[in-house]
């Protein structure tokens, strides 16, 4: 946004469709603008970081508990082994 509007505001200018005095008026307010939405970014990424905290450790106890039963899996195929290996 920021780049669009200089590089539109300087061709204006240098074009002399707008005087100094409003090319940097507009300068100024592009640059508040920018600011405010800078700011707002901020704000949302504030209020989303806890909200995407629980989804990560949500997905991590999900995938332990997946590393369990794939344990306990493993476990009982071993038992299974030994008991056969045993009857052999």
């Amino acid at each position: 946004m920021l780049r669009d509007g200089w590089y539109a505001l300087c061709q204006s200018h240098l074009n002399g469709q707008i005087s100094q005095k409003k090319f940097e008026e507009s300068l100024d307010n592009l640059i508040a603008e920018g600011v405010g939405l800078i700011q707002s970014e901020l704000d949302n990424r504030k209020a989303i970081a806890p909200k995407e905290q629980e989804v990560a450790l949500a997905r991590e106890e999900n995938e332990a508990d997946r590393l369990k039963i794939k344990l306990k899996e493993l476990e009982n195929e071993k038992i299974k082994l030994e008991k056969e290996a045993e009857s052999d």
